[in-house]
């Protein structure tokens, strides 16, 4: 319902009053705006729901959900901003076009700068559309880090998701094995307008790093992380992959994430 403000002395050819009520500024049009977040603040930025990204991106200080070991390498779930991550490489959720249009993709676009967006147009035209389960490597542009590896993972409802992302996942993790880089961090793949299911993606994510390290125990690549932002998917984790204090701590079973 409009509530109206009148004013019976106003000069009719003034422009009407602003209408004082609380219930008028509820409307849409008078709304105040939301701050626009500064490039560079996050993938949260698309992923976490606008009503949600300034509540719990001013406190996300980095939190580990936990940590698992491979020899001398290790594989840790982190709460934290991929931008600001504290590693060598990043990886970006991408489709295979490498149009950045949204969610983390979008992020590293806008933070990375116009460097990284024509490089993947000219590796599109070069080569055509990256297929479901590769990486790519561009230039990071203006993020700290050596470069962006660029992994499209399968869409739910394709097929044999949980391999394809298993596939997507490692060939990531190989491009940095290649370079000779040393950390990672790669987001939660195929989780977000992918739409595949949690439990499906914390098996995929856990196979490919095991399945990884296994391959390459002297790899340079001895760091992996996953960096989340608070929501289903870390809680998924949280309580089926990593035991509470006074669990049996370890490695998770084959097949139980």
């Amino acid at each position: 319902m409009q509530v109206r403000c009148s004013n019976s002395t106003a000069d009719a050819t003034a422009p009407p009053a602003r209408c004082k009520s609380k219930k008028r500024r509820r409307g849409v049009k008078n709304a105040p705006r939301r701050p626009r977040p500064l490039p560079g603040t996050g993938p949260g930025l698309a992923c976490a729901g606008a009503h949600n990204v300034f509540r719990w991106a001013a406190d996300m200080a980095a939190a580990t959900i936990g940590k698992l070991t491979f020899g001398a390498a290790a594989f840790e779930v982190v709460i934290s901003d991929l931008l600001q991550e504290p590693v060598e490489c990043i990886v970006n959720a991408a489709n295979g076009e490498l149009a950045h249009g949204g969610g983390v993709a979008a992020a590293i676009r806008q933070a990375a700068g116009s460097e990284l967006d024509q490089e993947c147009r000219q590796r599109i035209r070069a080569h055509g559309r990256i297929p479901v389960g590769e990486a790519v490597v561009t230039t990071a542009g203006r993020l700290p880090f050596k470069g962006v590896i660029h992994a499209v993972g399968p869409r739910f409802g394709v097929g044999d998701e949980e391999n394809k992302l298993v596939q997507t996942l490692k060939n990531a993790f190989l491009r940095a094995h290649e370079r000779g880089w040393k950390s990672l961090t790669f987001p939660a793949v195929s989780s977000g307008i992918f739409s595949v299911p949690h439990d499906i993606c914390a098996r995929a994510y856990l196979r490919a790093v095991r399945e990884f390290f296994t391959l390459y125990p002297q790899s340079p690549l001895q760091t992996i992380r996953l960096a989340l932002f608070p929501g289903p998917l870390a809680e998924h984790l949280r309580q089926n992959v990593f035991p509470p204090k006074g669990a049996d701590e370890g490695c998770p079973k084959p097949g139980q994430p």
